[in-house]
């Protein structure tokens, strides 16, 4: 089914039960709100909205809790750069942070070590957007351990 009005309208009809009527009521009516402002039903934004609210009104807030401190702790560790970017990305989809946010690059950066940082604000081109620093850090990691490994050191 590649309709996401019929995607919404479909997994609300499978959810039941006193503790979510009156969710599931709300998100009919938003539904139904939206096509009568002229909202297509091929609008990926009808199901996007309606995956953020179910994924906010029921995930469990101690996992969601949990995944904030990680987050927050999140660094990179010697030189494990792909490591740092797996995880960094998991936790920002889970968190559904927005992934062109400049406070997500700057949670990014602020989680490099310094040196790695640093080798980053030393190129002749800065990256902007968090791909081009993640694809920035993995050039000058992997140039580092080149050097290290021909000098000996």
């Amino acid at each position: 089914m590649k309709v996401p009005y019929q995607q919404v309208a479909l997994c609300l009809g499978f959810l039941e039960g006193d503790k979510i009527r009156e969710w599931k009521d709300n998100q009919l009516r938003m539904l139904q709100d939206e096509i009568q402002i002229g909202t297509s039903c091929n609008s990926e934004r009808l199901w996007d909205n309606f995956k953020k609210s179910f994924i906010n009104s029921f995930i469990d807030t101690a996992v969601k809790e949990y995944a904030i401190r990680e987050f927050n702790r999140l660094e990179q560790k010697g030189n494990k750069i792909d490591n740092y970017i797996v995880q960094f990305n998991n936790l920002s989809t889970q968190l559904q942070h927005d992934c062109d946010s400049l406070l997500l690059i700057k949670q990014f950066c602020e989680g490099l070590n310094k040196g790695t940082h640093n080798d980053i604000m030393n190129l002749d081109i800065w990256p902007e957007s968090l791909d081009e620093w993640q694809e920035a850090t993995r050039r000058v990691v992997r140039q580092c351990a080149i050097r290290q490994e021909r000098t000996g050191g």
